[in-house]
């Protein structure tokens, strides 16, 4: 287990090439940008709702960096499984619960 993700599900979104994922009703988009001083890359997510005629997106960036994007992108996707479950201070998708 990788934060609330399986190493299991990280194989099968290398396989899909992707780095979204799909948890509770919500979906999960890791977007990992490389900062150009360092190289490194900070995690960033969008988390989404499809409620039928829309699909809400809410953005969030952690305070952290990665060598790879490979790590930071499927460490985004925990960390988006922690902001969703209540586990981030600060963090919330309550705007996306209440819709729908």
């Amino acid at each position: 287990m990788w934060g609330g993700i399986t190493r299991e599900s990280i194989e099968q979104l290398k396989r899909q090439g992707s780095t979204e994922f799909k948890y509770k009703r919500f979906g999960i988009l890791a977007t990992p940008e490389q900062l150009p001083d360092t190289l490194e890359w900070k995690l960033e997510v969008r988390i989404t709702r499809d409620i039928g005629h829309a699909l809400l997106v809410k953005p969030f960036r952690a305070p952290y960096t990665f060598k790879t994007r490979e790590e930071a992108a499927y460490r985004g996707i925990a960390y988006g499984q922690d902001i969703i479950d209540g586990k981030v201070p600060g963090c919330s998708v309550v705007e996306l619960q209440s819709v729908g």
